[in-house]
Formats: structure tokens, C-alpha cells, sequence
């Protein structure tokens, strides 16, 4: 993952969790944040808008980025 000749300094994750009114509401945010990159058929996605889990707060999605910051040996 890192290319030869750098060392990484340090790494850190998290997950952050951000809850929407719907399944519909999470794909535009996905699509308006340009995240979204997968092609879903028009059927798989009618089965994952009625299959999307759904909490009190909402429905979820969870960011799970992870940093690194590396430097040349």
C-alpha cells in the first residue's frame, strides 16, 4: 500500500456515523458527495432501499476513512 522508499509515520481510523431519513436520502448524499462509484442495477436497487436497516435515529451510514501520513527514507 505504501510505495517502496517511504515509511509511514503514523496511521489513524475512525468511523463516523451519519443517520438519514431514508435509503433514498443516503444515495444522494453519496452521489452528491462523489463517493459513489459502483453501478447498481435498477433492481438490486429497489431490494437494498427496502432492505436498508433502519434505526431510531434513521437510517445509518458509516464512514470508515483511515489516515496516513508517510515520509521518503
Amino acid at each position: 500500500m505504501i510505495p517502496e522508499g517511504f515509511e509511514i509515520c503514523e496511521a489513524l481510523e475512525e468511523r463516523i456515523t451519519m443517520y438519514f431519513n431514508s435509503p433514498r436520502d443516503i444515495l444522494v448524499h453519496l452521489r452528491d458527495t462523489g463517493v459513489n462509484g459502483v453501478y447498481t442495477p435498477s433492481n438490486n436497487l429497489a431490494r437494498i432501499m427496502h432492505e436498508y436497516p433502519r434505526h431510531d435515529e434513521g437510517c445509518p451510514l458509516t464512514y470508515h476513512p483511515i489516515y496516513i501520513i508517510a515520509r521518503k527514507k
